[in-house]
């Protein structure tokens, strides 16, 4: 089964590698696979799901401030004033950055990976998102037997009933 890969440019974030170079990125549902380009020849190493630590995605679309200047000129100079107004609004085209946040564990370091802004980074960001797993609450850690033994405790102080402990232990239990 073939995973999905994204050719991007790596901005900085590795301890190892302190400059901008191709970086390749396969996700799979157990792990990134990355091919970071070393001088002349490609490192490989792999990321676990279990140690993406954040990711982010953030949007942001603004128009092109020399392109709307050029539209207004030329659209004053063809038609006057309106022209002028107009060619500044449609002169500038919206151009779209994608920046996104991924910051993973790397042989017990964290690193706030960069890469540089492409179309392709939302595609990314969806792909990993996919097998990143959020971190637990507190509530979300405790076992069943530290949940028992939290209502085996309230049973004892008289707060919940014999019988409210019997379902709560079903219940935790799966019975």
């Amino acid at each position: 089964m073939k995973h999905p890969s994204f050719m991007e440019k790596y901005i900085s974030g590795f301890p190892f590698c302190r400059y901008k170079t191709p970086i390749m990125i396969e996700v799979t549902p157990e792990q990134l696979n990355i091919r970071l380009l070393m001088g002349f020849s490609w490192k490989n190493f792999s990321i676990p799901a279990s140690d993406i630590v954040e990711i982010g995605l953030n949007q942001e679309t603004y128009r092109s401030a020399g392109k709307a200047a050029a539209g207004a000129i030329v659209g004053g100079v063809l038609t006057g004033g309106i022209g002028l107004l107009a060619g500044a609004a449609l002169g500038g085209k919206r151009r779209k950055d994608n920046e996104m946040t991924l910051v993973v564990n790397y042989q017990g370091t964290e690193c706030n990976i960069e890469l540089k802004s492409s179309k392709t980074i939302p595609n990314l960001y969806q792909e990993i998102k996919k097998i990143f797993k959020e971190p637990k609450t507190e509530t979300a850690q405790l076992s069943q037997a530290d949940e028992l033994q939290k209502f085996a405790e309230l049973k004892e102080k008289g707060i919940i009933t014999p019988e409210e402990f019997e379902t709560k232990k079903k219940q935790i239990l799966g019975l």
